[in-house]
């Protein structure tokens, strides 16, 4: 029986920050790579002194869920510290002094050739690509199943208040995020794909099938605007009318959000490791909310003073990350 979710429509607040184009910011003076990932421990590979490329593995993952994790910049590693985490904790990072010089790997901006479900596999795993949806959870691993998966879904619904960092991309990479899904779909044999996205969203919803106007495989599954649509097992259930209890592989399902996926189109293409991401800078106490293209491992003071700093009546505030 399919779960029954009644689920609640909200004020999502999410219009502040998508008037506003994407703005770029790629040089902070230092990044910092969290030396965990999810409740394990990374194994740094650099140390203090060492001179790094943008690009370069600086970190492993080294347990059954093993992948690397990349320099945003070129520079010099200045130790390992402890720094807050959006986890609401303090971990320690990896601090690296950016040189503002962007010398890369010698295979970065290389295309995977020969598109198989082995090399796309792989590539995802070299280029370090986990879950952007908030789990981080290695990419590469959903897609190693042996059995053909019944269909790829992308998640798009970004039911979370305030967050648009999804649908600013759909707005400006909607090809490159296709392209994604493709590669995706021969990393799983899945035969068709699905973006789930909420009914509401009409201009992102023209903008999707103006470009997919002459797919047959990908199509688009309309959810209600309520919270949790997003909800993975929601979107599964929803899309292949079964339910399931533990992973969305057991009804033969592949789930990635958007972000992820146009990842993974910059690792297939360019072999771009995840390096950089965009992300939200909002809330009624920033003056000017709106969307930014970073450096993974950027302050988020450096992306608030950005957005025009915190209005000057601020008061009693939450800050959620």
């Amino acid at each position: 029986m399919l779960r029954k979710i009644r689920g609640l429509h909200i004020d999502g607040r999410k219009k502040m920050s998508t008037d506003a184009p994407i703005q770029t910011y790629l040089d902070p003076e230092y990044v910092y790579v969290p030396l965990i990932a999810g409740p394990t421990q990374l194994k740094a590979i650099v140390g203090a002194g060492d001179k790094v490329l943008k690009g370069q593995v600086v970190a492993l993952r080294e347990d059954r869920f093993a992948h690397p994790v990349h320099s945003p910049v070129s520079g010099t590693v200045v130790g390992v510290k402890k720094v807050w985490h959006p986890i609401a904790r303090m971990v320690e990072m990896l601090e690296i002094k950016n040189d503002f010089q962007e010398t890369a790997v010698e295979d970065y901006g290389k295309p995977l050739t020969e598109l198989t479900k082995e090399n796309i596999i792989d590539r995802v795993k070299n280029c370090g690509i986990v879950g952007l949806g908030g789990a981080g959870f290695p990419t590469y691993v959903k897609y190693l199943p042996n059995k053909p998966a019944d269909v790829v879904l992308i998640n798009a619904a970004e039911c979370e208040p305030y967050i648009t960092a999804d649908a600013v991309l759909i707005q400006n990479f909607a090809d490159k995020l296709i392209r994604g899904i493709r590669y995706i779909m021969i990393a799983t044999g899945a035969p068709k794909a699905q973006i789930a996205i909420k009914r509401t969203k009409q201009a992102l919803i023209a903008h999707l099938n103006s470009k997919l106007a002459e797919s047959k495989e990908i199509s688009l599954l309309l959810l209600p605007d309520v919270y949790p649509a997003g909800w993975e097992k929601y979107i599964v259930e929803r899309a292949l009318n079964k339910t399931y209890n533990g992973l969305p592989s057991e009804v033969g399902a592949v789930v990635n959000n958007v972000a992820t996926t146009i990842a993974v189109c910059d690792a297939v293409e360019e072999n771009k490791p995840l390096i950089e991401k965009v992300v939200t800078v909002t809330g009624e106490g920033i003056k000017k909310p709106q969307n930014f293209f970073i450096k993974i491992g950027t302050k988020a003071l450096e992306l608030i003073e950005r957005a025009g700093g915190y209005i000057d009546d601020l008061g009693d505030a939450y800050f959620i990350a």
